[in-house]
């Protein structure tokens, strides 16, 4: 694939302008490069945080599951105490 090359008349001063614009677009590349890693460090963390969260919240639901199993087995159906000793909602 040919290289796509602008029609400047062969000055020095062409030659001066044509340099500067390459440096600022070098450096501007070279900086949204390390922000694309930074945001990719920062995507990274994030979803590391989230698996977390998950595992820790499997973990919960099983105990959680274990407990109401037992308490099932041993009292029977205590869904009607439940909702009357609870005055207000913790979470929503």
């Amino acid at each position: 694939m040919a290289a796509v090359r602008d029609n400047v008349f062969p000055t020095r001063m062409n030659l001066t302008v044509t340099k500067t614009r390459l440096k600022g677009a070098q450096t501007g590349h070279s900086l949204l490069k390390r922000k694309s890693e930074a945001l990719t460090t920062r995507f990274r963390t994030i979803v590391r945080k989230i698996e977390e969260a998950k595992l820790k919240m499997g973990k919960v639901m099983q105990t959680a599951s274990f407990s109401l199993a037992e308490v099932a087995y041993i009292t029977g159906d205590i869904s009607y105490q439940v909702r009357e000793s609870a005055k207000h909602a913790t979470f929503k």
